[in-house]
């Protein structure tokens, strides 16, 4: 659904300026931009599609649902869910697990990303959810022929900023530490290993015949992997809000299962 709506923007010739911003709201790292009627909206929709505990809409029923909600409530129900993923999109052990495998193999199979991550991952349903995250990247990314890469990187940051939890950052109690450099060096930790995942799935898809977006390869540099490390032009995803709502905790299938259906 979210890339059906993306599609119609892009292809609309006349759309506004705000229209074609509307496409990077899905990563902005801030929900300022939205008021409280707009997540409690995304909250009373998310809830509607549990008529019980535990249990949602499928099929047709499913998609007529999510069809008809807003662009906004969309997309605030799409970072809900996301926030309320077990260990996040990505979790740390598994990444930290992928990077060894890399590093161990000199970096040396372009297909890791898609042979040997899920191996890592904790389920199916994880590998699923990391796959459509990326392809709504990749989906914005694509036929923009003047993409500017500081600004693909930035965003690819920001992203970095939603994969990953905080589960390895410790505020200090000591008022002489600074927190905000800790956060300020874990935004970078997060932003680049969400990078180094970017590039590694454009790797698996250059070994792809029908993969047509040849000029994100170049633009990407997929032959220096990992890579190089980079500083953000700006770093507007240090602080991440998600709005997110005790009700609506439920088992980890159902919310696995909306995402595909949303992210769709």
């Amino acid at each position: 659904e979210l890339k059906r709506r993306f599609k119609e923007i892009k292809s609309n010739s006349k759309a506004s300026k705000q229209e074609q911003n509307m496409i990077y709201d899905i990563f902005k790292p801030s929900l300022g931009q939205f008021d409280e009627s707009d997540l409690s909206e995304a909250n009373d929709f998310i809830r509607s599609l549990f008529p019980y505990e535990g249990c949602s809409f499928t099929g047709e029923k499913l998609e007529k649902l999510i069809g008809k909600s807003t662009w906004i409530t969309l997309i605030l129900s799409l970072r809900i869910i996301w926030s309320l993923l077990p260990k996040a999109i990505i979790p740390w052990t598994s990444f930290h697990k992928f990077e060894t495998h890399e590093q161990k193999s000199n970096f040396s199979n372009k297909q890791s990303f898609y042979q040997v991550l899920p191996t890592y991952l904790p389920s199916h349903n994880h590998s699923c959810v990391l796959f459509e995250f990326l392809e709504i990247l990749l989906y914005i990314f694509a036929d923009n022929y003047f993409l500017d890469l500081n600004v693909a990187i930035d965003l690819i940051f920001t992203a970095g900023q939603i994969c990953f939890n905080r589960d390895e950052f410790k505020p200090s109690n000591n008022q002489n530490d600074d927190d905000l450099n800790e956060l300020q060096r874990f935004y970078y930790k997060r932003g680049y290993s969400f990078y180094q995942i970017f590039v590694s799935y454009l790797r698996s898809l250059s070994e792809e015949p029908t993969f047509g977006h040849k000029t994100l390869l170049e633009l990407f540099k997929i032959d220096e992997y990992p890579p190089k490390p980079y500083k953000p032009v700006t770093q507007k995803a240090l602080t991440l809000t998600v709005p997110s709502d005790p009700g609506l905790a439920t088992t980890n299938y159902f919310i696995f299962k909306l995402i595909s259906n949303a992210s769709n």
